[in-house]
């Protein structure tokens, strides 16, 4: 079958900076609204095309958050060894496959990152690595001069409530310290770096979100709101105990959450480059967190990959496991009739379900659209 991937790279870098840029970015948008429309009335057109892999490179984390299970009970002790990643990004190249994120548990201690970072620059593949920050500022200039360039960094909070969340007293000031150097050395014109913010009840709180939105806007800053999870394997389930209501919100909450959107939406209209997520997708974020896994919006995880730091291949971060790097290589994984199978079944949600990639499903679904646009 004709690598979609490459052709569309290929027509990509002809149309960058032409004046045919900016309407075929419309034009491409539209065909996905109307490919996404037309699937859900017959799930043989949707067709497995992975554009991003999601590489986490460790189980290993220098943090404990409240409701993750990374450096403990989630493939503990595990690392993707440095021979197998290579391998996999060459793959990478060949399947035409052109957006790598590194990340982990927590990927600054893997000895071998800067060497991911390289190789990935020498296969002329765009790249971000997402981290905790406590380590940034003394990783970061290796990590630049091998040809990073972007960086995300996961945010639980501010001051005390940070500390509570990853259970590591004064942690996040050394995150502001880091954070701060890092700016300091590498200005938003050569490193861009965003915030990927971690909405949960510790974080749900109007105060917080006014502070947090100053705290990006003097590090110079974009911010993502990602939002807790209730299927993801690495985790804190919810079970009869109600392990994870600590972090979780119900339907008492939604006024709260409303104000927070709103708090969110004025920011985003005021400076549109200061949040990432569109303003629909903030309009969903009270549906999302209060209704869970009842919110069933098709899901595009057809267009990425998951690999663990076991060598682990799934199509999502959740669920549908294709394969292992230590057995076979990603090209040996990839457009078989399973991946076909898996693209449909995620689609459809026949899993698990999960909030990932909402602001995009939101913008896809034609019924979310109508919903969450204001009349």
């Amino acid at each position: 079958m004709p690598n979609t991937n490459k052709i569309e790279r290929s027509v990509k870098s002809a149309l960058q900076g032409s004046p045919l840029y900016a309407p075929a970015k419309v034009v491409k948008e539209h065909m996905r609204r109307a490919h996404f429309s037309m699937a859900q009335v017959s799930d043989k057109l949707v067709r497995p095309a992975p554009h991003e892999v999601f590489l986490s490179l460790t189980a290993n984390c220098n943090l404990r958050c409240g409701a993750c299970c990374y450096g403990r009970d989630f493939m503990h002790g595990t690392q993707l060894p440095w021979e197998i990643g290579a391998q996999l990004i060459d793959d990478c190249k060949e399947l035409g496959i052109g957006n790598i994120r590194l990340y982990g548990g927590e990927p600054l201690l893997h000895r071998d990152l800067d060497k991911f970072v390289a190789r990935i620059r020498d296969r002329g593949l765009n790249m971000y690595v997402t981290t905790n920050g406590l380590l940034l500022d003394k990783k970061i200039d290796k990590l630049v001069e091998a040809g990073l360039r972007k960086v995300s960094v996961g945010l639980y909070g501010l001051g005390q409530d940070y500390d509570d969340y990853v259970q590591r007293k004064g942690s996040f000031e050394l995150v502001r310290k880091s954070l701060t150097e890092t700016r300091r050395r590498h200005g938003a014109d050569k490193l861009p770096m965003s915030l990927d913010w971690l909405l949960m009840r510790g974080t749900g709180k109007p105060e917080t979100v006014r502070d947090t939105l100053k705290f990006a806007r003097d590090l110079d800053m974009q911010i993502y709101i990602n939002l807790i999870h209730y299927s993801l394997p690495y985790f804190v389930k919810k079970d009869g105990a109600g392990d994870n209501q600590p972090f979780w919100f119900e339907e008492e909450d939604r006024p709260l959450l409303d104000d927070i959107c709103g708090m969110l939406l004025e920011a985003k209209q005021k400076e549109p480059d200061l949040i990432r997520n569109t303003e629909r997708g903030i309009r969903s974020i009270p549906d999302w967190l209060i209704r869970k896994e009842k919110m069933r919006l098709p899901c595009t995880s057809y267009d990425m990959l998951w690999i663990g730091p076991d060598g682990t291949v799934q199509l999502c971060f959740v669920t549908f496991k294709m394969g292992d790097l230590h057995k076979q290589r990603l090209t040996e994984m990839l457009f078989t009739e399973k991946h076909k199978r898996f693209s449909r079944d995620a689609f459809n949600l026949n899993c698990p379900n999960c909030n990932c990639g909402y602001d995009k499903r939101v913008n896809l679904h034609r019924q979310s659209r109508a919903l969450y646009t204001p009349t």
